[in-house]
């Protein structure tokens, strides 16, 4: 038997931890085995939270597999959202500080996607306010059984075309980043 598992996956730290225990323990690792993986960071092994688990069994199941490295700021160079990269990291980590002084985890490194995303709905609203009016309907009268609203947004955000903190923002015709 020459069969080879193939596994893609993507995780926090914490929950990678977690699973490469789980993978231990299940013998789900070695020749048979591949996984392919993106964590929020490579140095997971001092957060290792398993207590059934050694550290060196939890890196015993991901040995041999493929981390694909997770860097979701884009570039120093200027965006359509009027900040760069590392304007949004300073801002976020300040509204975080601010909000939470007592927690001394970093943001999620999944937050430069929801700014991205967030600003993906306001120009999509924005620019459907006049497609909207032509057909009788506003944002203030929108429901979610108006099919003809609906439409609009969704053709409105596949024309969307923008620089974001995570790099470039565009939408394929099945809706897809």
């Amino acid at each position: 038997a020459s069969d080879v598992n193939i596994f893609v996956a993507m995780f926090s730290r914490e929950m990678g931890t977690d699973l490469g225990c789980q993978i231990y323990k299940s013998g789900m690792y070695g020749r048979r085995y591949q996984w392919i993986y993106t964590m929020d960071t490579e140095d997971w092994l001092d957060v290792i939270k398993a207590k059934q688990c050694t550290p060196e069994e939890v890196q015993m199941a991901f040995d041999g597999s493929i981390y694909i490295g997770m860097d979701l700021l884009g570039s120093e160079n200027a965006t359509d959202t009027g900040m760069n990269s590392s304007e949004y990291n300073t801002m976020i980590q300040r509204k975080a500080r601010l909000a939470y002084p007592n927690d001394t985890r970093s943001t999620s490194p999944w937050s430069p996607l929801s700014f991205d995303a967030m600003w993906t709905i306001a120009l999509t609203l924005n620019n459907s306010i006049t497609r909207l009016a032509e057909r009788n309907r506003s944002l203030e009268t929108f429901s979610y059984q108006d099919n003809v609203t609906s439409s609009v947004f969704f053709q409105e955000m596949r024309k969307l075309e923008f620089i974001g903190v995570t790099g470039p923002v565009m939408f394929t015709d099945r809706g897809e980043r």
